[in-house]
């Protein structure tokens, strides 16, 4: 149904990711945090679950420590698992992944690229996806040997190669399978 707080909370997402895109952090987040909010009271709650993406999006984006992210992020995959919407937050996840690889290969963000793809991690071990999972390690591996840190990329390549031995021995062959079953 349509109503004014859901439309003001659409408008303020839109303005969000626009005043992100112009890397204007502070207004990002307060816009996608009031969108949130209206979103929530609105009673839409896969638009508020996209504000809250955002605002997560933001925080990595505009550089914020790994540290001060893991658990807003884990909070996040693991309302969305217990909500039963994990395919959003799959698609979630990759965004996240997608926002470390365009920062490392646009701008040569290293930091951010390590960020997001331990954030995309996160999202994809609480939606038990461990192919993705995977993918982000492949990630930060591409990274540390682009910074030439050869031990940090050895060992992101081994945990995910653990992961894929891991999933191919519990039948998993198929990531459209995975957080479907």
């Amino acid at each position: 149904s349509v109503s004014a707080p859901r439309g003001l909370g659409m408008v303020k997402l839109r303005l969000g990711y626009l005043a992100a895109r112009e890397q204007n952090w502070k207004s990002a987040l307060t816009l996608y945090g009031e969108a949130q909010t209206m979103l929530e009271q609105a009673g839409d709650t896969l638009l508020a679950h996209s504000a809250r993406a955002g605002w997560l999006w933001t925080h990595i984006l505009s550089g914020q420590p790994y540290s001060n992210l893991a658990k807003p992020v884990r909070d996040f995959a693991e309302r969305l698992k217990q909500q039963e919407t994990v395919a959003v937050g799959l698609s979630y996840g990759l965004a996240f992944a997608h926002a470390g690889r365009e920062a490392l290969s646009q701008r040569g963000d290293v930091e951010i690229a390590i960020t997001a793809a331990r954030c995309s991690e996160i999202v994809f071990e609480v939606l038990e996806n461990p192919l993705l999972q995977a993918q982000t390690f492949g990630d930060r591996a591409d990274t540390f040997t682009l910074i030439e840190a050869h031990e940090s990329a050895d060992e992101a390549r081994s945990q995910a190669l653990r992961l894929l031995q891991s999933a191919a021995e519990n039948g998993i062959e198929d990531a459209c399978t995975i957080g479907f079953s």
